[in-house]
């Protein structure tokens, strides 16, 4: 072979294209399915089937139908023989459809650009609520398919309507619950991916392979607003005992959980439901198949925090209410693009506008985020200034150039003097518009201080507003926390396609009325852990995004006076606890909201304090409608519906939530906790809100 051939055939055998055949991905999920609104935990396998060493940066682009709705960047991927595997968390998506398409390519300085693939992947459409449950089991564990036979006994659609052998409903393909298996070593070390499921369950023989990081992501994630059922009908350790006496806030003595001679759990009390800061637990020292349907219903109604009034009705019939579509006036669509979708134009008789029934909805004070968190005033060039600078510019391009350019005798340098004086003036009014408006971000938010007593924070939750004045990428640096934008559009447009049967009815959104889009983000580094997302917002528009943190310190918080308050003052003089917390945050808005009642501070306070007070009300007690005539509030996900913001249940007569809201200018901390009595304390006045 000659010299000539021997090089061309080196050039090809490591050409780009040669080498991209040996590099391939594989996304994958890892759970099967996933849970509606809610971060979406995947797996990057890269394969590499050479022995050469390969650097670069993986590119990812997160397309729904319409366009591109999320990328992201590693720029550290360094590529031996076999695979690498890295872990992604998804921030919370709002889409239309029930796929997105993951499109990958890799970017190497030393061997170009290798594109590797899309892969289609099945997600819950936004009008669905497919509710996730999780349940950790041991590592190699052969009674899975036990321990999963119990789950039905716990899920929250067993009381759906239309679940009768005869039944039919519209509303059952809108709502499901999946139930997928983690083994112990797959478990998050976290608390923000645990966000990927409505409900855990630890099986039997789970809590003594569960390492330090994994309990305390857990305990955080409960803290926050999760719900854990713990199957104690196993062997368990003293260290297992202390566990579950934090996390059901058990107290020393003859209802802390010990470990007796046989390694078994005891307890006097064969179910404790218990709760911790925003969430709740079930403790069972019994296998959960032998539950009674008593218990089992009081258990499902607890992990899945259903309304009280919903409770009552789910024991008296064994079913809630079907929801019905709710109509929001009529369809303006293009008929025409429906049918190139390929529907069927007779089916579109009963086309039109309306919520589906367990579609998330916006808040109702979802607009006042934007516009209430939009600053003040921005501050321009005085008008003197700029009166000044332009009388200048006339007298230079006018009697200036006249006279001075006639007594030179040089007209023809009107061609220059002219231009020259546009350039100067115009880069005078920059450096200062540039001195009086600055080039800064202007950043405001309204912090949500979830407590989970007087001294802990279950989590905060941060909803900011960015309003810039360059064209700039706005980057938001991250640890330990979920984002998302969120949507301000105060009600979404959805339109409806059913056929001659109406549970086979399909959704989207009306994009005509959806004016209020949100960048495309781009997110770098390993998201929950450590991440940057960059925003590229455009000039004086504001956007709104949130971010959710987990396990936060209290001295790292701003700060609030409990003033020793307790449910006695809450549930008992209430008038007495608003003046004992006014006194002791000087300048705050309080509210106290029960059942029925919402009471206020009666001490002046500024007019946006107050304003927020009450936005902040309304993010806390959830309205009574669609899936949310059904649950009070969820477990935590992120999502920019900003739905796990609610935490009261306003039917419930034995909850209370006080707000404190603090902050005239600039951000605004809207500070909750909740209060609880026992049915024993509730008055006859008081049982039926």
């Amino acid at each position: 072979m000659s010299c000539l051939s021997l090089a061309v055939l080196v050039c090809v055998l490591l050409s780009p294209k040669a080498i991209g055949q040996d590099l391939t991905l594989r996304v994958v999920g890892q759970n099967p399915r996933f849970r509606s609104q809610a971060p979406i935990p995947l797996e990057l396998v890269l394969s590499w089937n050479t022995d050469k060493l390969i650097e670069g940066t993986l590119f990812v682009e997160v397309k729904d139908t319409m366009a591109v709705v999320l990328r992201y960047e590693n720029p550290d991927v360094a590529l031996g023989f076999g695979e690498f595997v890295l872990p992604l968390v998804l921030p919370p998506l709002s889409n239309e459809s029930e796929t997105i398409d993951i499109r990958a390519s890799f970017k190497s300085t030393k061997w170009g650009s290798f594109d590797l693939g899309t892969t289609t992947l099945k997600i819950p459409a936004d009008w669905r609520r497919q509710l996730l449950v999780g349940m950790i089991t041991p590592a190699g564990d052969e009674s899975v398919r036990k321990a999963f036979a119990y789950l039905d006994r716990i899920s929250l659609d067993q009381y759906r309507p239309g679940t009768a052998a005869k039944g039919s409903s519209k509303t059952m393909a809108d709502m499901d619950v999946i139930h997928v298996r983690l083994p112990t070593t797959d478990a998050p070390r976290r608390a923000a991916p645990f966000c990927a499921y409505d409900v855990v369950v630890l099986a039997a023989d789970t809590l003594i392979e569960l390492k330090t990081s994994q309990r305390e992501a857990l305990l955080d994630w409960v803290d926050a607003g999760g719900s854990v059922l713990i199957d104690g009908s196993g062997s368990v350790t003293d260290r297992d005992c202390n566990f579950l006496n934090e996390i059901s806030a058990r107290e020393p003595g003859e209802n802390a959980y010990i470990a007796s001679p046989n390694g078994r759990l005891s307890n006097p009390y064969p179910i404790v439901l218990a709760r911790r800061g925003l969430g709740r637990v079930v403790v069972t020292t019994e296998n959960p198949a032998a539950f009674s349907d008593s218990d089992a219903l009081e258990v499902t109604c607890w992990l899945w925090k259903v309304r009280h009034q919903t409770q009552k009705q789910l024991q008296q019939s064994g079913r809630w209410t079907e929801l019905e579509l709710e109509r929001i006036g009529e369809p303006t669509i293009d008929i025409a693009a429906l049918e190139a979708q390929g529907y069927n134009p007779n089916d579109m008789q009963n086309l039109g506008s309306a919520i589906p029934p367990y579609a998330p909805k916006p808040l109702r004070s979802a607009r006042s985020f934007r516009r209430s968190l939009v600053p003040d005033s921005v501050e321009t060039v005085p008008l003197p200034i700029i009166m000044t600078v332009l009388g200048l510019f006339l007298l230079a391009i006018a009697p200036g150039d006249w006279f001075l350019l006639g007594k030179l005798r040089k007209r023809m340098l009107t061609w220059i003097l002219f231009p020259a004086s546009c350039l100067f003036f115009t880069g005078v009014m920059v450096l200062l518009a540039n001195y009086y408006i600055g080039t800064e971000d202007y950043r405001t938010a309204i912090r949500f201080v979830d407590w989970a007593d007087s001294k802990r924070i279950a989590r905060i939750t941060d909803v900011e507003t960015l309003f810039t004045s360059t064209e700039a990428p706005v980057n938001v640096k991250l640890e330990n926390q979920l984002f998302a934008p969120v949507d301000t559009s105060g009600s979404v447009k959805w339109q409806v396609v059913m056929g001659d049967e109406l549970k086979n009815a399909s959704y989207y959104r009306d994009l005509k009325d959806d004016t209020e889009t949100s960048p495309t983000p781009t997110i770098t580094g390993r998201p929950t852990t450590q991440y940057n997302v960059s925003l590229p917002i455009k000039k004086w528009t504001p956007t709104v995004s949130r971010r959710t943190s987990f396990s936060v310190e209290a001295e790292d918080a701003p700060k609030v006076k409990w003033a020793g308050i307790t449910s006695l003052d809450v549930f008992g003089d209430t008038a007495a606890a608003i003046e004992k917390l006014s006194k002791a945050n000087p300048g705050a808005a309080i509210r106290i909201v029960q059942a029925g009642q919402s009471k206020s501070g009666a001490n002046e306070v500024e007019p946006r304090t107050d304003s927020f007070a009450e936005i902040a009300m309304q993010a806390s007690v959830v309205e009574a409608n669609g899936f949310f005539s059904v649950v009070s509030a969820i477990s935590p996900n992120g999502h920019g519906s900003l739905e796990d913001v609610g935490v009261l249940d306003r039917t419930n007569p034995n909850e209370a939530l006080v707000i404190v809201v603090l902050g005239s200018t600039g951000d605004v901390y809207a500070h909750r906790r909740m209060f609880y009595r026992s049915e024993s304390e509730t008055t006859p006045d008081e049982a039926t809100p």
